[in-house]
């Protein structure tokens, strides 16, 4: 893709107010989330020469932070479910449908402009934030005690109540199980499904993979209890993205181009598998519901399940079992994070914040990408009376665009 410069324009109702105060022209409430290497903390807890989070997924710095006081906030809603809230004078880099027609990257715009332009004449959203790159928390390839393929197999297939035993019939799966399991492991196949995990040569001490499970905290929990734990939440992308190959290789089921779901019954575990997902530029939605089953003639309720419906925004395959990998399709259409809706919530005590990023681009709630209140740059043009600045941003790809794919909840 071609770099090239492009005039952003700002509005001139803003215009005096950001050249008197640069601290003014964003805020959030204090309890709004950064994104840092080690995982969200909240706008009020963060100081000067703090890393978070930027627009190409790396770290940055914070420079400066500016106290706002009591502001009225409005909450931002995407069409994901996505949200965060912010200022009626917080800035924001988006693109336009129309922007979007002419191959133009976006403008820096006020929340106030978006409110007034939510939609476009084609009756569809109208605002759309880029998206951010999958996430880089570490740099290093560090070694985890299971791998991380094997832990999400296990997570989805696996109990521990007695020996460990991962459930699945799949030759390919059953074949890799046996391959990534710790030094001094084997699987022994029971029937055609249970891969039951002992030591290699007989021993009164339990196979490895148990006593990692225990100091991990998974060990003996039920189906209801478990989770991700914090050094796979956090780890690289290439490990990052293996858990969650091996969580959906085994629950999951795909649904159609760049499209996949998944259920669980555990609240930690899909909340983990929601950060995972999002971590690698994927959109998540989900959806509560209790089952029923009916038990001797009686009709009970099962335990509240969660559905994540994921979609994957990058060339990263979630899947990789046969089964899964015959029927995934790599979307050919793009889908923009678009803003659904904006609504008042009331006043809340603010802040704002500068970053040493080219494009003053940050990290907030559920990976949504947001402007810093940094303005140094900004030159006035008395004819036009406007004020601009220039970005360094990326042409768009020609890609073929879902059909009325933004006007979809």
């Amino acid at each position: 893709m071609e770099n090239y410069n492009q005039n952003i324009v700002l509005d001139k109702k803003i215009k005096n107010k950001l050249l008197a105060n640069p601290a003014l022209g964003n805020a959030q409430p204090l309890t709004a989330g950064l994104l840092t290497p080690k995982g969200y903390i909240k706008m009020g807890d963060v100081m000067k020469g703090d890393e978070i989070l930027g627009s190409d997924g790396k770290t940055i710095v914070v420079l400066d932070v500016y106290p706002q006081g009591e502001r009225e906030i409005f909450e931002v809603i995407f069409h994901y479910g996505s949200k965060t809230e912010c200022t009626d004078d917080h800035l924001w880099f988006t693109q336009t449908r129309k922007e979007k027609q002419k191959r133009v990257a976006g403008s820096v715009r006020t929340l106030s402009t978006i409110r007034q332009s939510m939609v476009s004449v084609c009756r569809s959203y109208n605002h759309s934030v880029p998206r951010v790159p999958p996430i880089e928390f570490s740099k290093k390839n560090e070694n985890l005690p299971i791998d991380p393929w094997l832990l999400g197999m296990y997570l989805g297939d696996g109990n521990s109540s007695g020996t460990v035993v991962i459930s699945n019939s799949e030759n390919d799966i059953q074949i890799r199980i046996s391959k990534t399991l710790p030094e001094g492991d084997t699987c022994v196949l029971s029937g055609n499904l249970s891969n039951r995990i002992k030591r290699t040569r007989r021993s009164n001490k339990p196979a490895t993979f148990v006593s990692i499970l225990k100091v991990l905290g998974l060990h003996g929990l039920r189906s209801w209890e478990k989770f991700i734990p914090n050094e796979y939440l956090f780890s690289t992308v290439e490990n990052r993205l293996k858990i969650l190959q091996g969580l959906l290789d085994s629950d999951g089921y795909v649904m159609g181009a760049g499209g996949i779901e998944y259920v669980t019954v555990s609240t930690r575990l899909a909340a983990g598998v929601k950060f995972l997902a999002k971590s690698l530029c994927a959109d998540v939605s989900v959806a509560k519901k209790k089952p029923t089953y009916t038990y001797k003639g009686k009709k009970l309720n099962g335990r509240l399940a969660y559905r994540l419906n994921i979609s994957m925004k990058s060339d990263l395959l979630p899947v990789s079992s046969d089964k899964h990998l015959k029927k995934w399709r790599i979307p050919t259409w793009s889908r923009n994070n678009a803003i659904k809706e904006v609504r008042y919530i009331g006043k809340r005590e603010c802040q704002s914040i500068k970053v040493d990023a080219l494009d003053s681009l940050y990290i907030t709630d559920d990976f949504i990408l947001t402007h810093d209140s940094n303005i140094e740059g900004y030159s006035c043009e008395e004819q036009n009376d406007v004020q601009c600045r220039q970005y360094h941003i990326r042409r768009l790809p020609n890609k073929k665009l879902h059909p009325d794919n933004e006007s979809e909840n």
